[in-house]
């Protein structure tokens, strides 16, 4: 059962009570969101850990906080995460390529190695050098 204005206290009660007489009743309070990637199992959820009555501006409206922060996504933060993401991978392939390859090849030469290898993929801040 949803409501598209809503529950009022009394209604979400009378629902909770329900629920509660069919066996419910120490069942977790939950709330379903959508973490931005796929996953396989139970519903990502967050945990209701507190609930407040609103005040000023807030007034009429009873709060539900989550065990941790909502937030909407920023595409924006999204795709430079990935970027990052995919230039971490990149690097991390170097140093394991490097690492089989470092047996045959001094520690200096190793070293200067993996910073070209690692200046390919990474543009560094003007100015800015890698150092050993």
């Amino acid at each position: 059962m949803s409501s598209p204005d809503g529950y009022t206290v009394d209604e979400m009660i009378a629902l909770l009570t329900d629920l509660s007489q069919k066996g419910h009743g120490s069942d977790k309070l939950v709330v379903p969101y959508n973490p931005g990637q796929f996953s396989i199992g139970a519903s990502p959820v967050l945990q209701i850990s507190n609930l407040s009555a609103g005040i000023d501006w807030d007034m009429n409206r009873v709060f539900l906080h989550p065990n941790q922060p909502v937030s909407v996504l920023n595409t924006e933060l999204v795709a430079k995460a990935q970027k990052a993401q995919s230039q971490l991978a990149q690097i991390l392939f170097l140093a394991q390529r490097l690492g089989h390859e470092r047996n045959a090849q001094p520690l200096d030469e190793q070293i200067a190695l993996f910073k070209s290898q690692v200046e390919a993929v990474h543009q560094p801040v003007k100015g800015r050098k890698l150092t050993p």
